[in-house]
């Protein structure tokens, strides 16, 4: 069951570099995912441990290279993620390295950073990546 979501899934991450507004359901190894270009919103929340991190990833990147071609005056970028491996956190740090040019443009960023209240070693995998992107984050913590 689990291999056909994930084939399900990897069709429908091939189509979001094409789409301004998607939204792609979590499974066991992947994140939701939504990307909204009208909204300047960008979300991904859940577990990231694809198979394989580039066909998954890539367009993702790929969608946000377009939306920064044209971006909303602010983008509001959400990780949620309660586990990531390490092709994802290489993964996820080209993210915000793409996103942070939009401070170059003058425009708005808000990056939420979400960890379980005991999770310290997710909290301090947002502090790591807050600093490898130069970005700013807000650490939000939930039960």
């Amino acid at each position: 069951m689990e291999e056909i979501l994930s084939r399900k899934i990897l069709e429908q991450i091939k189509e979001v570099p094409n789409k301004e507004c998607i939204e792609i359901s979590e499974s066991q190894r992947t994140p939701k995912l939504y990307l909204d270009s009208q909204q300047g919103f960008i979300k991904l929340a859940g577990r990231s441990m694809p198979e394989n991190s580039n066909s998954f990833y890539n367009p993702i990147l790929e969608w946000i290279d377009k939306y920064l071609q044209k971006p909303c005056e602010n983008t509001r970028v959400i990780f949620d993620l309660e586990y990531f491996n390490s092709s994802s956190s290489k993964m996820i740090l080209q993210i915000m390295q793409r996103i942070k040019t939009l401070n170059e443009q003058d425009k708005g960023i808000k990056v939420d950073w979400y960890y379980l209240e005991d999770d310290d070693d997710m909290f301090d995998s947002g502090k790591t990546f807050e600093e490898l992107a130069g970005l700013n984050f807000e650490f939000i913590c939930y039960q």
